[in-house]
Order: structure tokens, then C-alpha cells, then sequence
């Protein structure tokens, strides 16, 4: 039987307009919650930054790049992981903000990072899905 990993993600979403609740999912990281520290620890963000300038035409993307590479670097430093994430989780709450810690259990982390990373983040062959992420946010309250 395969080892199995108890894991937790979040979703790391861009809001430009935090009173109309719309958002765009512009990353994710996948982590061991037991294990901050030494456990698996990945982040994703878009490659294209430039598909932000639709939801968001006054976007500095050089600032979101810069954003998401010091985020992806801190993570994967074990000695500052843990702050990192606690940040993220606690104090990201403007622009950059991130979704509730999902649950999540597998036998392969990196194939359930790929998998959660194609459903999740939006690629510019997905336009119709930029509209979906906004309608579903407006109707939040």
C-alpha cells in the first residue's frame, strides 16, 4: 500500500477591487501542515502575467512577478517556510489575498500539485473561465 500524505493547499488570488469581491486565482501552494518546515512544500503561479491585464488593466505585472518569485523563494527556503506561510494565511488581505487551507490526502504530491495546479489556475486558452471566476466572486457577499 502506498504512503499516504496528509496535505493542505491554499489558493493565492489576486482582487483589485476587494468591494466587489471578484478575483482571479493567480497561484497555489500545496504543503504539509505536520511539517512546515522539512514536510513538501510547493508553489505555483501563473506563466502568464499579461492575462491579468484583462481583469485589471492598471496591473504592474513587473510588481506581481516580483511578488509571486519572492513568495515561490521563501517557501522553498525551510528556514523562513514557516513564517511564509503563516504570513500568507494571516495577513494577506488587500490585492494578494489567499483562499481558506483546503484538505487534501494522496499517495504523490507532486501529481496531485500538477492536477490541483490545472484546475485551479487559469491559462489564456481559458478566457470564458476569467468571466466565470468574476461572476462567481460578484455574487459573494
Amino acid at each position: 500500500m502506498a504512503q499516504k500524505y496528509y496535505l493542505a493547499f491554499f489558493l493565492v488570488r489576486y482582487m483589485p477591487h476587494i468591494v466587489t469581491d471578484e478575483f482571479m486565482n493567480i497561484g497555489i501552494v500545496l504543503f504539509d501542515p505536520a511539517e512546515p518546515r522539512l514536510g513538501f512544500c510547493e508553489a505555483r503561479f501563473i506563466p502568464n502575467w499579461q492575462q491579468l491585464t484583462s481583469f485589471d488593466e492598471d496591473l504592474d505585472i513587473e510588481e506581481m512577478r516580483i511578488i509571486a518569485s519572492d513568495i515561490e523563494r521563501q517557501l522553498m527556503d525551510p528556514d523562513s517556510r514557516g513564517y511564509m506561510l503563516q504570513l500568507m494565511e494571516n495577513s494577506f488581505s488587500n490585492a494578494i489575498q489567499v483562499s481558506p487551507r483546503k484538505a487534501c490526502v494522496t499517495d504523490n504530491p507532486s501529481r496531485e500539485f500538477d492536477f490541483l495546479a490545472s484546475q485551479y489556475l487559469l491559462s489564456i486558452k481559458e478566457p470564458d473561465r476569467i468571466h466565470a471566476v468574476r461572476s462567481a466572486g460578484s455574487q459573494a457577499s
